[in-house]
């Protein structure tokens, strides 16, 4: 099961961790088996193993991680990955889309326009509001009562979030506008991937910034 998952990402157009989430119930089988044999070998050598795992990360960097390759760097966090986990869960951090949402709800009403250069298919459902953006290719509207500009720019192809950022920056007037809110806007904290996901709020994240249409 492993070797053809791996084949099959081998050749895959698109390197996401996601794909590798197939394989988690057969790496938590092989991990329980090789503790469970160095345990009967050096109960000892098998505690600190199990050790290394819950406490800290080093076994989830080595080898590749350990070798300053960029696409291994994935978990970047000072305690272990279960840590980690632990305390998203107690203390879970705020989605920029939820932020951009709530503020919507309660300064926003039902039926405006909301133009986004990225999310905008998420806030479709978690507000009575027209949206259109950068991950739906519809015509951009040239008088929209909001404007949320996401702090990163993910793609450069045609109607994606580069698109909606140039039509932004060349057709509407942002004279109209004023500057709502600039909340941190961290880019992709809620991506499955541990290279992007954030376990906990970054305060200090660039800012996206929403406007609001006043003239």
């Amino acid at each position: 099961m492993v070797a053809v998952a791996a084949i099959m990402l081998a050749f895959a157009p698109w390197t996401m961790f996601r794909y590798l989430t197939i394989l988690f119930p057969a790496a938590a089988l092989l991990t329980g088996v090789a503790l469970a044999w160095l345990m009967r070998k050096n109960a000892i050598a098998g505690w600190i193993a199990v050790a290394l795992l819950v406490l800290t990360s080093v076994l989830h960097r080595f080898p590749l991680g350990y070798m300053e390759l960029d696409a291994a760097k994935q978990f970047d966090h000072p305690l272990s990955p279960i840590a980690a986990f632990i305390g998203e869960i107690v203390h879970p951090p705020k989605e920029p889309e939820c932020v951009v949402a709530d503020y919507l709800r309660t300064h926003g009403s039902p039926g405006e326009t909301v133009l986004a250069t990225y999310g905008d298919l998420v806030l479709q459902f978690y507000t009575r509001m027209h949206v259109v953006g950068g991950m739906q290719g519809q015509p951009l509207p040239e008088d929209p009562d909001w404007i949320i500009g996401r702090s990163f720019i993910l793609s450069t192809e045609p109607g994606k979030d580069f698109t909606v950022r140039r039509f932004v920056n060349t057709r509407i007037d942002v004279a109209r506008y004023t500057m709502a809110a600039m909340p941190p806007d961290p880019c992709l904290p809620g991506n499955p991937d541990p290279k992007y996901h954030a376990f906990r709020d970054v305060p200090d994240a660039e800012p996206m910034r929403i406007l609001q249409r006043t003239r």
